[in-house]
């Protein structure tokens, strides 16, 4: 809704005329509530009003969050403001419909049934999608992966720009972690006049196969009438020749993600440290963890911590080196780096640490961080955040405003998403996955970042400064 339209029908639902909504917001003349109806203000215009409602208006909680996006609308615009929904709903997990509520209906009969209990429990079965970004889909797919025994490679042709891209992403994301599921990008360049993808690629498609009890193999093609409608299409190939015309096209795509799967021995945790140490790399870093990450704890305590903690020293000692030189360059690479490293954390998280000596993703192979550590580890984050001009640390105003999670942005490198409730124990199935979507998701996501959450969401930067400080004085009263 405008910003005028949302104005007019806050006015009516209480019976006011504009001229008396304006004397009652505090404004000499009606002519200033007209022009931020009719005209671009400044954004401090624009925030004063929004604090005059709130104080005179006695919104409701419905009327705030539509004024309030009414006015992001004037700010920045339509298509900006639904990317940065789509940005929202990335990091909060989208929510999807049942998987009952895609049904598909045969070519003749017209009869409808739910895709989910047309699939369920078929052996191998094995789909392909060409597109299909509805909430439905990406539902049903859950639910297959979920019992196992499927696989669903998932090609979306995707314009290099715009909203569109942004809540793609948000779908993809809600299943990526899901084994046996292979998103690939097709990025389609822009046209003039806008995007154009022509051909099958601009069709909605999904091609199931599955064998049969008796030993068979059946295929099925469905297109798409509504998002929530398919129907099934009289196949003129065979199942088999389909799908191989389908993988000719692999070779331009790109793969949505990268995972590390669960391993086992001490040196895995060598290789796997070294690969977050190459991403984090002269990279430009956005993150949003509750505490600390490890690339913040000085090298010296992680190594402490590992040599009085509860892996054998048998196991431990061909490893510790290797690992506390991995750590010693991460601490270099965010703390000397000419690019900037932003972290959001939690009140709440940070003053557990101060107090208990434990992260919320503790590893399962330190001990708890003593008094003398946690006096440091908050120690150099007050120091870089003082006097680090590449080192942004923010607070949420609110712990509840986001969800815990583990999420770090790597330039253009991608998105990496970690479990956060893990002990990072790579032999008990802790996995994590790097989400690599096209590169202007990733640029999108950066201004989102410092626009919706930092700017929005976080205290100003120097506040960060008194609370290290107020806990670095809890820890010493601690016993």
């Amino acid at each position: 809704m405008e910003l005028k339209a949302c104005i007019r029908e806050l006015a009516e639902k209480r019976g006011l005329s504009l001229e008396v909504m304006a004397q009652l917001l505090g404004y000499r003349s009606p002519t200033s509530l007209k022009r931020i109806m009719n005209e671009r203000v400044r954004p401090s215009t624009l925030s004063d009003f929004v604090q005059r409602m709130e104080a005179h208006m006695d919104l409701s909680a419905a009327e705030s969050a539509a004024l309030d996006r009414a006015v992001r609308v004037r700010r920045n615009g339509e298509s900006r403001v639904r990317e940065w929904e789509a940005f929202r709903s990335f990091l909060q997990g989208e929510t999807l419909p049942a998987p009952e509520t895609l049904v598909a209906e045969g070519p003749e009969t017209g009869s409808t049934v739910p895709l989910i209990r047309r699939f369920a429990g078929r052996k191998g079965l094995r789909l392909t999608l060409v597109n299909c970004v509805y909430p439905e889909v990406f539902s049903l797919l859950r639910s297959l992966l979920s019992q196992g025994d499927a696989e669903a490679k998932h090609v979306i042709v995707a314009p290099l720009h715009g909203t569109g891209n942004a809540y793609i992403m948000t779908l993809m994301s809600t299943i990526l972690r899901l084994q046996g599921y292979h998103g690939y990008i097709m990025e389609y360049p822009r046209e003039a006049g806008g995007v154009h993808v022509r051909g099958p690629w601009g069709a909605d498609l999904l091609l199931a196969s599955w064998k049969e009890p008796g030993g068979g193999e059946v295929t099925e093609l469905l297109t798409f009438r509504t998002q929530a409608r398919a129907v099934a299409v009289p196949l003129r190939l065979e199942g088999e020749a389909l799908h191989r015309l389908l993988r000719s096209f692999d070779p331009v795509l790109k793969t949505v993600k990268r995972s590390w799967p669960a391993m086992g021995s001490m040196e895995d945790y060598v290789s796997y440290s070294e690969d977050l140490a190459a991403l984090e790399k002269d990279a430009e870093i956005f993150e949003i963890k509750p505490d600390p990450c490890l690339l913040y704890i000085p090298a010296e305590i992680q190594r402490a911590a590992l040599e009085d903690g509860p892996i054998p020293a048998e196991l431990l000692s061909p490893v510790l080196e290797p690992l506390f030189r991995t750590a010693q360059a991460r601490n270099r690479n965010v703390y000397t780096k000419r690019r900037a490293t932003h972290s959001i954390f939690k009140k709440g998280a940070l003053r557990q640490l101060a107090l208990t000596g434990r992260t919320l993703d503790h590893f399962w192979g330190f001990r708890p961080y003593t008094k003398e550590e946690r006096l440091q580890i908050f120690g150099v984050l007050l120091e870089q955040a003082q006097k680090n001009r590449c080192v942004h640390l923010y607070l949420l105003r609110e712990d509840d405003a986001l969800r815990d999670m583990n999420l770090a942005l790597y330039g253009g490198r991608g998105i990496l998403l970690c479990e956060m409730d893990t002990a990072y124990d790579l032999g008990g199935g802790h996995s994590d996955l790097l989400f690599t979507p096209p590169r202007s998701f990733l640029e999108e996501f950066q201004k989102f970042y410092m626009t919706d959450l930092v700017k929005e969401l976080c205290l100003p930067e120097g506040e960060t400064v008194g609370y290290l400080t107020n806990l670095m004085n809890l820890v010493r009263e601690s016993g």
